[in-house]
């Protein structure tokens, strides 16, 4: 007699994650085809060289409904792996458990398959269906229970699969909204950092205008005032974004030059020096007029001849160095008091929030009379357009 096939060691399906599903419904019955058919062809190769000529539509036959049977019992067997899990600290109980379920789903396996061997017409030499279902039991009841385990396991191992998935995702989940909330924190604090520096320069600007008016320059404080409309539009314009190209930074700062210019006359020299391959770098923007304004103020106003105001721009081992020096100190200032400034405080801040240890501000002495400032941070360019021209290079 033709024995109904299996392996020793049999395959695996692959389970879907929701049983009942048609998704894997349908990938259990593909597999379990898979399987009866190798079984099928390795049966009729195997009775071949034996000498026994039997066709692969017969075994096909034979072999099916073995299979198929426990198609229909691989969801049953998805359940016991659920309602009983081989989990740290409870898998001896559900060991005795899944022993016992998959001695009750292999004897319903072998009685199914009993009948359906006696409806296809496979009787053998058993005269009744208890005769075929016992000697099905002594024969095939270690292979079924083999089978179960195999079934259980990959549950087993699905179910974990799904479960470290799940919880990558909600740990990904997690840190988007945690890197959101961090991004928003970041933002607030910028906007909060560049409105301190807004009233500043404002106050500092109309004290300027004030004297002027006191002197009776009505040509010299039309232009101040409007420089002063010119730089009101450029700082509180919020869609420029927290950082913009040093061209336009250099503009903005031409418009602050220019008002210090008129108030100071003779007083301030100005040397811009840029190299030309980081004129478009991206800078945190209103960083150089605060910057230039501490310049001014501690080191050349208060100096009875004034000073040079110089700034340099140019790339150094891959990193962006801008500098900010004035020829003169005041007497009686201490180099201290730059650090504790609005403009200096704010500036070194924001360049925190914006590239973190990757960006430096330093303020040191230059020379006798001198103090420079020097911010030095990533070099990231806005755009390979060409060069535009920039107020104040030739200065």
């Amino acid at each position: 007699m033709v024995r109904m096939g299996h392996s020793a060691n049999p395959q695996v399906p692959e389970i879907g994650g929701r049983v009942g599903g048609w998704r894997s419904a349908t990938t259990i019955v593909m597999v379990w085809t898979i399987i009866g058919i190798l079984e099928s062809l390795k049966t009729w190769l195997f009775l071949g060289f034996g000498g026994v000529a039997r066709s692969v539509p017969e075994l096909l036959l034979l072999n099916m409904p073995w299979w198929y049977l426990w198609a229909a019992l691989t969801p049953l067997t998805i359940l016991a792996a659920r309602r009983f899990p081989l989990a740290r600290g409870t898998w001896p109980r559900a060991l005795v458990a899944h022993l016992m379920i998959g001695t009750l789903i292999s004897a319903a396996h072998l009685a199914a398959a009993a009948s359906l061997m006696r409806v296809v017409g496979f009787r053998g030499t058993f005269a009744t269906l208890g005769d075929q279902i016992r000697w099905l039991t002594n024969t095939y009841l270690i292979v079924d229970l083999v089978t179960y385990a195999c079934i259980l396991a990959a549950a087993t191992a699905i179910a974990l699969r799904d479960r470290l998935r799940d919880e990558e995702i909600r740990a990904a989940q997690l840190a988007t909204r945690t890197a959101q909330l961090e991004a928003g924190l970041s933002e607030a604090r910028l906007h909060a950092l560049e409105r301190e520096l807004d009233p500043h320069f404002l106050f500092n600007t109309l004290h300027t205008v004030s004297g002027l008016a006191r002197q009776g320059e009505t040509r010299l404080l039309r232009t101040v005032l409007a420089r002063l409309a010119d730089l009101l539009r450029r700082t509180m314009d919020r869609s420029r974004g927290h950082e913009v190209p040093l061209s336009d930074e250099l503009e903005l700062l031409d418009e602050y030059l220019e008002i210090e210019r008129i108030r100071l006359a003779d007083r301030l020299t100005v040397e811009i020096v840029i190299d030309p391959t980081v004129i478009e770098a991206l800078v945190p923007t209103f960083m150089l007029q605060p910057l230039a304004e501490n310049a001014v103020r501690h080191g050349i106003a208060p100096a009875p001849d004034g000073g040079t105001l110089r700034i340099h721009a140019a790339p150094v081992n891959g990193s962006l160095h801008l500098s900010v020096q004035n020829s003169q100190h005041a007497p009686g200032n201490d180099i201290a008091a730059w650090r504790e400034g609005v403009g200096l405080g704010n500036t070194r801040a924001r360049l925190v929030q914006l590239y973190g240890p990757d960006a430096t501000l330093d303020v040191t002495r230059s020379g006798p009379g001198d103090v420079q400032v020097t911010v030095t941070m990533p070099l990231r360019r806005h755009n390979a357009q060409p060069e535009p021209d920039v107020p104040g290079l030739d200065q």
